[in-house]
């Protein structure tokens, strides 16, 4: 839980800062993926994430440099979500938090759908670029 907690307090300091803030979030959902208990969930999931993170993070890239990345009241409202979330596992209401977790993926998803159309996202090239 603290590295939860860490995570969206960072994600909090990163509001406005864009790609950055998007790098910082996606690292919730790694985080979140790494306590999963069963390995071959934990494997097989943490791999999707990181091809979404991947996807993401270059959408989040496009967008910057068009000068259309979401607004700050988004980057809030996203933090927010993952505040929820953290809430209600700490409270150990699993079906709220599995709940919530969906209905974030969904209004995440949509918008990047919308606003990145179809374009594939080498995640291997995302990477790489990363660490330039």
């Amino acid at each position: 839980m603290r590295a939860l907690a860490a995570n969206i307090e960072a994600c909090r300091a990163l509001v406005g800062e864009g790609p950055a803030f998007t790098h910082e979030a996606r690292q919730f959902h790694d985080l979140v993926v790494a306590h999963t208990p069963n390995a071959t969930t934990r494997h097989v999931v943490g791999s999707l994430v990181a091809l979404w993170s991947a996807q993401e993070e270059a959408w989040a890239e496009s967008m910057s440099r068009r000068g259309a990345y979401p607004s700050d009241a988004d980057a809030r409202e996203s933090v927010k979500a993952h505040q929820r979330i953290v809430d209600r596992i700490a409270a150990g209401k699993a079906a709220d938090a599995e709940r919530l977790a969906r209905a974030h993926l969904v209004a995440t998803q949509a918008l990047f759908v919308d606003r990145f159309d179809d374009v594939v996202v080498d995640a291997a090239a995302a990477k790489l670029h990363a660490r330039v």
